[in-house]
């Protein structure tokens, strides 16, 4: 391709990008996988961003109903649904990905898509490196612990709903409280989880209660579901805040 070409090419992208970054509410994007593919994924841009002071980051991780060809969309869901209902005054930017397969851990093809649309955000956009946080539903749960356990760097804090994992050598998919994740020398807060009882039919957690942290600066609502029903009952839960620093 002629210089000039490839110099317009070059000017199209950089302008694409710049308006990008100036739209704000939910704008979906496109990832380029390394095989050449694209991923389509949805980022919420706060109403007020203008690219002048760093924004916290919310990754939200759906769960099994939203993977690829399913019937409805991650930003159906979940965070989603909850910012939507104060979509005017929503403080943080939201990562929505979507799973092309089922399950979020941490060495396979979905998780680590979702973390290079995470570089592209924090590229394209003024946000503080010191307040990114990692939270998912069910399937997205799990993924929540898998994802925060091999890379604890990355998180100021998760939170984990309707999903188990490892957590400084047990399991943590039942009980409640503030607990951290564990990996060598750093340790990332879980500020909010669900807490799971045992069904004997299905033999998976059914959500039952939750526990919030009262640390402040930025507010993101959930759901509190009431003990022995499922994690989709949270998209219909009582709304509840976790507040994070």
């Amino acid at each position: 391709m002629p210089r000039s070409r490839l110099a317009v090419a070059a000017l199209a992208g950089t302008g694409a990008r710049a308006e990008d970054a100036a739209k704000t509410g939910f704008v979906t994007k496109t990832y380029k996988n390394a095989d050449g593919t694209a991923s389509p994924y949805v980022v919420f841009v706060p109403h007020d961003y203008d690219g002048k002071k760093a924004y916290p980051v919310v990754v939200f991780l759906h769960g099994s109903g939203e993977t690829k060809g399913g019937t409805k969309q991650p930003v159906e869901v979940g965070i989603g649904s909850a910012i939507k209902k104060q979509e005017k005054t929503f403080p943080f930017i939201t990562l929505i990905p979507q799973a092309e397969t089922k399950g979020w851990g941490a060495e396979g093809p979905n998780a680590k898509r979702a973390l290079g649309m995470l570089d592209e955000v924090t590229k394209q956009y003024k946000t503080d490196p010191n307040r990114v946080y990692l939270t998912g539903l069910s399937m997205g749960g799990y993924g929540t612990w898998s994802i925060a356990a091999a890379h604890p760097e990355k998180w100021a804090a998760i939170v984990p709903v309707c999903g188990g994992g490892e957590s400084e050598g047990r399991r943590e998919d039942q009980g409640h409280s503030d607990l951290g994740v564990s990996t060598g020398t750093r340790t990332r807060p879980c500020r909010w989880r669900s807490r799971g009882t045992w069904s004997r039919r299905s033999r998976r957690p059914a959500a039952a209660r939750s526990t919030p942290s009262t640390r402040a600066s930025g507010t993101i609502a959930g759901t509190r579901p009431t003990a022995r029903r499922s994690c989709g009952a949270l998209a219909a839960g009582t709304e509840e805040e976790v507040t994070l620093a």
